[in-house]
């Protein structure tokens, strides 16, 4: 029975540390202004963190993508930046219409 004690502090402490930066972050937003150069920088940094991820796995996949080929990779890509465009550079979208492609070509393919 102590062993789920442990196992249950554990879960809790975790939780709460997480809570607190998410609390934090709540409190502080406050303060920020979308237009400050700190602000811009994050999001430029978020931008390139998600397109290096993209990237990579359109030109060095692993594992099962290794398997599909690479104009199926670059036709989902391609897809979602028109899309990202398109819908006035949202992210969302672009990530999800260039997924969905990608999903519905593989399938047709029959790779899936």
């Amino acid at each position: 029975m102590s062993g789920d004690n442990g196992a249950l502090t554990v879960i809790l402490l975790g939780a709460a540390a997480t809570f607190i930066w998410r609390l934090l972050g709540i409190g502080l937003s406050s303060r920020l202004r979308p237009d400050d150069a700190v602000i811009q920088w994050m999001t430029h940094v978020a931008y390139a963190v998600l397109a290096a991820l993209v990237g990579r796995m359109v030109i060095a996949p692993t594992g099962d993508m290794a398997a599909v080929p690479l104009t199926l990779r670059v036709a989902g890509l391609v897809f979602g930046v028109a899309v990202f465009f398109i819908c006035r550079r949202s992210v969302l979208a672009g990530v999800v219409a260039g997924s969905a492609l990608f999903m519905g070509l593989v399938s047709l393919v029959g790779l899936a």
